[in-house]
């Protein structure tokens, strides 16, 4: 019986139970702090990625368009306005790329390949190179973010053998 008086007199450095009690208060303070500054940065992170991403895709469409400019041989437009069509020759073959407007996206396909690119758009206004032919020189289209409109203009300069040669075919 000594021997259990002495064992239980003896002191075992530890914790206390209000010691324990504040260290869980102050750690659920601080974990508590650190939930609501991860919230309100992921929150901010969000709306910013979202406002960026308009605007890379925005850069995206324009540069691709800007190039499939470029590079065609003719660019016209269907009567109805909604379609951008490019022929580029490769080689001895005619490729046509085929830009179908929204104004939610734009459907860009060629031969075996569709793709769909951001943000939409409508044309606002086009010039064409006369009134004999229906070549465009130049076309604006215009894109909508929020309550703002953003415009890409696109411009085409034709060989005169490319303007020839469109007025020989479109010629009855």
């Amino acid at each position: 019986m000594h021997s259990l008086k002495k064992i239980y007199s003896r002191r075992i450095p530890a914790f206390t139970l209000p010691e324990l009690v504040i260290g869980l208060l102050l750690m659920a303070i601080l974990f508590g702090v650190i939930a609501t500054v991860y919230m309100i940065l992921s929150r901010q992170s969000a709306h910013y990625f979202a406002g960026n991403r308009f605007f890379t895709d925005y850069y995206i469409t324009k540069k691709l368009l800007q190039r499939d400019f470029e590079k065609a041989r003719t660019v016209k437009l269907d009567p109805e306005r909604n379609q951008i069509i490019l022929q580029t020759k490769t080689g001895n073959a005619l490729k046509t790329t085929v830009y179908q407007l929204d104004t939610a996206f734009i459907v860009r396909t060629e031969p075996g390949r569709a793709d769909t690119l951001r943000p939409g758009a409508g044309i606002a206004a086009q010039r064409n190179v006369n009134d004999s032919t229906p070549l465009l020189a130049t076309l604006k289209l215009r894109h909508r973010y929020r309550e703002q409109y953003f415009y890409t203009y696109l411009q085409k300069r034709y060989a005169r053998a490319d303007i020839l040669n469109d007025s020989i075919q479109t010629v009855p």
